[in-house]
């Protein structure tokens, strides 16, 4: 590509986040989640073996919150379009 040329980049779900996984949604009583959460809400756990997993809440009940391991942009494709602006000589 040249200076000022665009063009459109795909990236497969595959081969960007991954698909989804519907094992990386959990469901959890309510007292397992610091109070206030809602839908949306992000929250952070360790594993046992100390690695630290992101979360977002999907689902909220009086008794229960649903919580999702998976990437927001698991199982989507990806679209990119680009316009080169600068070559650098390295």
């Amino acid at each position: 590509m040249a200076i000022g040329e665009m063009n459109t980049v795909s990236i497969p779900a595959e081969e960007a986040y991954g698909r989804r996984d519907d094992a990386q949604v959990q469901t959890v009583p309510r007292s397992a989640v610091p109070a206030g959460v809602e839908i949306g809400t992000k929250l952070q756990a360790t594993t046992a073996d100390g690695r630290q997993m992101a979360f977002t809440v999907t689902g909220v009940d009086d008794e229960r919150v649903t919580v999702d391991g998976n990437h927001p942009l698991a199982g989507q494709d990806l679209v990119f379009d680009v316009t080169v602006v600068e070559v650098l000589q390295t």
